[in-house]
């Protein structure tokens, strides 16, 4: 297994937020457009939105919990070659 250095493990931030982050608060801004909420509401929604998703990518494992359940291999995939 290859190690690579550190810089390219991490992902990109800009002022200590990733992409992510950023896709989070453009939504918001524009899902507060649309519902033409006040301006102070838009960046209280966009800071509490941006610390949910934080909170959740370092406490819970989604990938786990959105992958398939299945355990089981069929002799028909056997067959077929799928592993």
């Amino acid at each position: 297994m290859r190690k690579f250095p550190t810089f390219l493990k991490a992902l990109p931030e800009f002022y200590g937020l990733s992409f992510s982050d950023m896709g989070t608060i453009m939504g918001v801004l524009y899902l507060s457009l649309f519902l033409k909420f006040n301006p102070l509401i838009s960046i209280l929604l966009c800071a509490v939105s941006v610390m949910a998703i934080k909170f959740i990518r370092k406490n819970f494992d989604l990938i786990g919990w959105m992958l398939p359940r299945r355990q089981s291999l069929l002799m028909k995939d056997v067959k077929r070659g799928i592993e």
